[in-house]
């Protein structure tokens, strides 16, 4: 059953890629001239948020057509205003950043996109080109290659964290020193006491004194209180929407899930996204009832690979109910001590400190949101993923909770074996569908 639904999809999606093909095929010609592709990306990012505003999609729910302009028009912002924009992780204290009303970037996403215009390999072999490991994250080197051809203007700031992924601080370091970006590294302590939070305190501290010297603006201590209380009341939603997704089928997207960690992260705090999960709590009450097989996904998304998405997208069987990335620990911030507040938050993050905390967190958000099967993908160049496989499948066999591995990468697809991603999928899809 699951290898003809994979292979008719397949079919029907064919013709909706030729304009992507068509449009990757004009960057790739004139790819030497940076001007003319970046404004090329900008129009495609406006076509495609106007698309997705006039043309609604009835096979989404309705907030998660909402979720893609939302994500658009944050990165349109950051591309036409460099000197508004600063380069981040995924957990970087983003929110310091909103109250200075600067658009976060985040590195990722942005060679996520790239990925989805099918123009990723040209960066990532400007990036080898300048020397880079070959096991260095593609993410990073896509990002890397893109400053080197000039297609992304300097950023006004750069700021990164010591939590989850050991290339963060090299690449910003690199691209900082670079192109002479002022920059700051969050060193997050792996235990929460009462020194460890002091410690990162002081570090917010000197980050909002950074800005300020950097910006020429005075930070407003009430406007982050206001934008955690947007935060706390965005949690408070995400709590009835985890609570809905147990009871009902979501119909989410490969691509609406990756749009989704800008929403549980960089742009937590924000009007748009509090709106976002408020729409998607009330979708979720008119939603059909549950009866898709659901499969967790740890780690990332291959973004360019379609035959993933062949498998998941709006198929009726079976659904990526989430990725485990965007189920952060949903705790109320104290928004009477704001940097505290903060601190704690990032003290706490399962993906800071020993592995173990992923594989409780894994193991507990499968079992509330009743899953029937976790695939684990580990992407070329992540080492503390690859090197926790073997803990994951063993937490999740005590579970008895069906588990696959894939090896592979998010977007270079030199680094993938699609016929054997293929046939593994197609076998544990099977097994899923028997237990």
């Amino acid at each position: 059953m699951k290898a003809y639904t994979h292979q008719k999809n397949i079919m029907v999606g064919e013709n909706s890629m030729d304009i992507v093909k068509i449009y990757s095929n004009m960057m790739k010609k004139h790819h030497k001239k940076s001007n003319l592709i970046s404004n090329m990306i900008k129009l495609g990012l406006y076509y495609e948020y106007l698309n997705k505003k006039f043309f609604y999609n009835k096979n989404n729910v309705p907030a998660l057509n909402d979720l893609n302009k939302i994500s658009i028009q944050y990165i349109l912002k950051a591309l036409k205003n460099p000197n508004e924009t600063a380069w981040v992780n995924l957990f970087s204290p983003s929110e310091i950043l909103h109250a200075f009303e600067l658009h976060p970037l985040f590195i990722e996403s942005f060679s996520s996109f790239l990925a989805g215009f099918k123009i990723q390999d040209l960066y990532i072999e400007a990036a080898n080109s300048c020397g880079m490991a070959d096991s260095l994250c593609s993410y990073h080197k896509a990002f890397i290659g893109a400053v080197e051809a000039d297609l992304l203007k300097k950023p006004i700031y750069a700021l990164t964290s010591s939590s989850i992924c050991d290339a963060n601080i090299g690449t910003f370091a690199y691209l900082s020193k670079k192109l002479s970006i002022p920059y700051f590294v969050m060193d997050i302590p792996h235990k929460k006491n009462e020194k460890a939070v002091c410690y990162v305190v002081n570090q917010l501290n000197e980050m909002i004194h950074q800005l300020e010297n950097i910006t020429r603006n005075r930070f407003n201590h009430d406007r982050l209180k206001a934008i955690l209380s947007i935060e706390n009341q965005t949690i408070e939603y995400r709590k009835k929407v985890l609570k809905l997704m147990t009871e009902k089928d979501l119909s989410i997207t490969m691509t609406h899930e990756m749009y989704m960690m800008n929403a549980a992260h960089v742009f937590m705090g924000t009007e748009e996204i509090l709106k976002f999960y408020t729409s998607l709590y009330h979708d979720l009450t008119k939603a059909r009832p549950r009866h898709k097989k659901r499969i967790l996904w740890v780690h990332t998304l291959p973004f360019p690979f379609e035959p993933f998405k062949k498998y998941f997208n709006h198929n009726d069987d079976v659904e990526i109910i989430g990725m485990e990335l965007n189920y952060p620990k949903l705790k109320v911030l104290d928004e009477t001590r704001p940097l505290d507040a903060l601190a704690d938050k990032m003290i706490d993050n399962v993906y800071n400190g020993p592995y173990i905390k992923k594989i409780n967190h894994v193991i507990e958000m499968a079992q509330t949101l009743k899953v029937d099967g976790i695939v684990h993908f580990c992407h070329w160049g992540c080492r503390q993923n690859a090197g926790g496989t073997a803990l994951l499948k063993k937490a999740c066999q005590e579970v008895e909770l069906p588990f696959l591995s894939l090896d592979g990468d998010g977007i270079d697809m030199r680094n993938n074996q699609q016929g054997q991603m293929i046939t593994r999928m197609d076998a544990f899809l099977e097994m899923v569908d028997r237990w």
